[in-house]
This record gives structure tokens, sequence and C-alpha cells, in this order.
């Protein structure tokens, strides 16, 4: 962890300083398209440095590795900002469905495609200093198809 951590903060600290907005996402960093070669390439002399070698920044998942099997389409209800880059988001299930679901349990979500300009998020004016810092109100992010991701996390586990 301390490795990777150490490669965030190099990460966030080279494109900040050049004044290039950049949004860490739990292991991987958004950054506006035109600059994708760059995080590549800062990326991989980065990981170089810090392992001696430099890191597969690319992973094939077997089929069915990350299927929960069926699936329910929800609506969102609600979202609020829990901190700076963190969202709640509350869903409303179809109608007559009941869920066990508990925190840190497995999830998996898709969304459709999608596109989305930082600058029209309603952001809490609590965190609005550190947003107007890092830029974030300048990204852009999006997806021309569906993307799925897969969220497992259990304290002590």
């Amino acid at each position: 962890m301390f490795i990777d951590s150490q490669l965030a903060w190099n990460v966030l600290r080279y494109f900040t300083g050049q004044g290039i907005p950049v949004l860490p996402v739990h292991d991987s960093f958004i950054v506006d398209s035109d600059h994708e070669g760059a995080l590549r390439a800062f990326m991989e002399d980065a990981t170089t440095y810090l392992l001696g070698a430099p890191f597969e920044t690319s992973t094939t998942v077997p089929d069915g590795m990350l299927e929960a099997g069926g699936g329910v389409a929800c609506k969102v209800a609600t979202t609020r900002m829990l901190a700076p880059l963190i969202r709640e988001i509350v869903v409303d299930l179809p109608e007559g469905m009941t869920s066990d679901f508990e925190a840190g349990d497995f999830m998996q979500i898709t969304a459709p495609p999608y596109a989305l300009d930082f600058a029209t998020l309603d952001v809490p004016p609590g965190f609005a200093q550190a947003w107007d810092i890092a830029g974030w109100h300048r990204l852009r992010a999006g997806s021309d198809a569906e993307v799925t991701r897969a969220y497992l996390s259990h304290p002590g586990r």
C-alpha cells in the first residue's frame, strides 16, 4: 500500500503542478483524454522507478469472473456528496423487491452510456475550495458504451 500511495502522490503532484486536473478513483486516475498518453507514460516511468521495472497497466478478467448472476434494474433516487470525491448513491429497488444488502457486501453496477461535465455537479460549499484548488470542475467524463464496475469491501477480511 505504501508504494501505491507513493505512486498516487507522484501522479497527483506532477499533473496538478502542470495545471492539468487529475481525479484519483480507487486505483486509477481520470484526466482529460488529451492527457491520457502523458498519464500512461508517467505511470510507467513512476512504477519503473518505484518497483525497478514497469508495471503492467492492463488486465484481462476471465469471462464470468465479475458476474453476479441476474441483475436488477434500479433508478437513482438521491445522491449526496460525503467528501470531495465520494458520493452516496441511493437507488430505488423494483416494486416488491427487498434486499438484505449490507454495507461492505459485493455489488456490481452497470451504468448506461453517459456524458458528464463536472462543472454541472452541485458541489456543497464545504467542498468547493477543494474542487477549486484541484480544478475538478474543469473535468469531463463519459462513455459511449455501458460501463460495469464491481465493488467488494469487507472490513477485517
